[in-house]
């Protein structure tokens, strides 16, 4: 297995200014190192980075290996999203199952367990139960086929979400979808498609999709209120 990180945004949005949200820290981590560590506990033989602007801080961060997995790396030379920084990744790809993780999302209680949950499936999307409506709009919305995990359709940023399944960046992907991915569904238009886009599309041509609930909590790191909640919620588990 492969396993990718997405690291290559500007972060102009954290603070009303640009900065490297992956090499923030929480708790005397590097945010991205919580990705690197969930990775590791699934068992991937490799990790690759997918960098932009902030190329040389994350190389001179975290080198060429991590806890004994060797770390790779690969450029997306402007930030145009999720699938055009997969689609950057796709040179190194060796036809493994793809784990994504993006590199300023941490995960409470992460379920290393997600792969043998994946069964005859193409490809999962992981998601946590969200306390509220608001918190499930700031991501994506995931339908699943009645009560099973089948997955029917996603929605980023709902205006009217019908359920408490927020969708994560955290995926699974096959050997399948990542060649359609390759093929087919980088371009929609001018503009590459989103992650939810990108699943909708997989399922669309007959991909079987599940979702997956993947931990108790996420976060996106995306203001420095969710980081200094992030740093007290990792501070009490470390406490323990």
């Amino acid at each position: 297995m492969l396993g990718i990180i997405l690291a290559g945004g500007n972060g102009t949005r954290f603070a009303g200014k640009g900065c490297c949200k992956p090499l923030l820290q929480i708790n005397g981590k590097y945010l991205i190192e919580y990705a690197l560590d969930n990775l590791i506990s699934m068992k991937v033989d490799k990790a690759l980075v997918v960098v932009g602007k902030y190329e040389a801080d994350i190389k001179a961060a975290l080198g060429d290996s991590y806890r004994g997995v060797e770390i790779g790396y690969a450029v997306q030379d402007a930030p145009m999203g999720c699938i055009h920084a997969l689609y950057c990744a796709l040179p190194y790809w060796k036809g493994e199952t793809v784990l994504l993780f993006l590199g300023d999302e941490i995960f409470c209680d992460f379920d290393a367990t997600a792969v043998s949950k994946i069964g005859d499936a193409d490809f999962a999307c992981g998601y946590t139960v969200a306390e509220n409506e608001e918190s499930v709009k700031e991501n994506y919305s995931i339908y699943c086929a009645g009560k099973s995990n089948r997955l029917v359709r996603c929605e980023e940023k709902a205006t009217i979400v019908h359920n408490n399944k927020k969708g994560t960046g955290f995926c699974i992907f096959n050997s399948a979808c990542i060649r359609l991915l390759k093929e087919r569904y980088a371009y929609a238009g001018d503009h590459f498609v989103s992650l939810s886009d990108y699943m909708n599309n997989l399922i669309a041509d007959g991909k079987k999709g599940l979702a997956i609930e993947i931990a108790r909590e996420e976060i996106n790191i995306n203001t420095t209120q969710k980081l200094q909640y992030a740093k007290k919620l990792f501070g009490k588990r470390t406490e323990k």
